[in-house]
């Protein structure tokens, strides 16, 4: 089974005590987030950015470009 989310990349910078992770999803169609209708296609993605809990001594910061999908289903 592939996951739809996947971590591309991990930057540490200990000078400034942060770690940054960037998160993708690549799928091409992913279930509504409303009525759960499974197959509705991604139309954009919008840019996020979420201070998660610290590791240590570190802040840590999550990226990605967040799917939007269209459905066909409930029409949201």
């Amino acid at each position: 089974m592939k996951f739809p989310w996947e971590v591309v990349k991990v930057e540490l910078d200990t000078a400034k005590r942060r770690i940054d992770f960037e998160v993708a999803c690549n799928a091409k169609q992913l279930p509504c987030p409303v009525c759960g209708v499974n197959g509705q296609g991604v139309h954009d993605r919008v840019r996020r950015d979420w201070r998660h809990l610290d590791f240590f001594q570190h802040e840590a910061w999550l990226h990605a470009d967040v799917p939007r999908v269209d459905c066909g289903a409930c029409g949201k």
